[in-house]
């Protein structure tokens, strides 16, 4: 999801289940098929949590996106502490 949300906000370019599905294989340990087949071309099925950790959807269908949003807000937080860093290098005004 994260990628369709990066792409969505127009950082990458676009991609398709097949040129993405081997980086995300990488990235992740799953499998390339089951990436590009069900969860790549679904993402709407992703994010509605139809499809992903059967084992925590089941307790709540909106963990996937819980899931992207605690990562993205993890990201935010160590950026915010970089420009923090940079600002005071500077003597710039804490933002």
């Amino acid at each position: 999801m994260l990628f369709n949300y990066l792409q969505n906000a127009g950082a990458i370019n676009e991609f398709s289940a097949n040129t993405l599905g081997p980086f995300k294989s990488q990235l992740t340990g799953h499998s390339e098929n089951t990436l590009r087949t069900e969860v790549l071309n679904n993402i709407i099925d992703v994010k509605k949590g139809n499809i992903g950790d059967q084992e925590h959807i089941i307790k709540d269908p909106d963990f996937n996106l819980i899931l992207v949003r605690r990562v993205m807000s993890s990201i935010l937080v160590q950026i915010d502490e970089d420009l923090e860093k940079n600002q005071k290098l500077r003597g710039n005004i804490k933002l």
